[in-house]
């Protein structure tokens, strides 16, 4: 199951005003859950994680996703190092 700790904090810490609707991860939102989500927005803004967001859009108006980045926070270079003599035992 995803965590949605770090994306609720990061509202929290915004102070911003919201109602978390909670899916498994890798969900496929039913025509009902889609209706339950416009119903519950009303005119209000949509916020979805970014894979959710390419799920959803055209199925829901006023959707917005803040987008995924990936940074390692030590020993980056070397993590590189590693991938790329994976590849490379791979290919031989």
């Amino acid at each position: 199951m995803a965590n949605p700790t770090p994306l609720l904090q990061h509202l929290n810490d915004q102070g911003l005003s919201y109602v978390h609707l909670k899916y498994l991860d890798h969900h496929h939102f039913s025509e009902s859950e889609i209706t339950t989500i416009k119903q519950k927005a009303g005119s209000k803004r949509i916020l979805t994680t970014e894979k959710d967001f390419m799920r959803l859009q055209g199925s829901l108006d006023a959707l917005y996703y803040l987008p995924i980045t990936v940074a390692f926070l030590a020993e980056e270079v070397s993590f590189q190092e590693k991938i790329k003599t994976f590849i490379n035992k791979k290919g031989e």
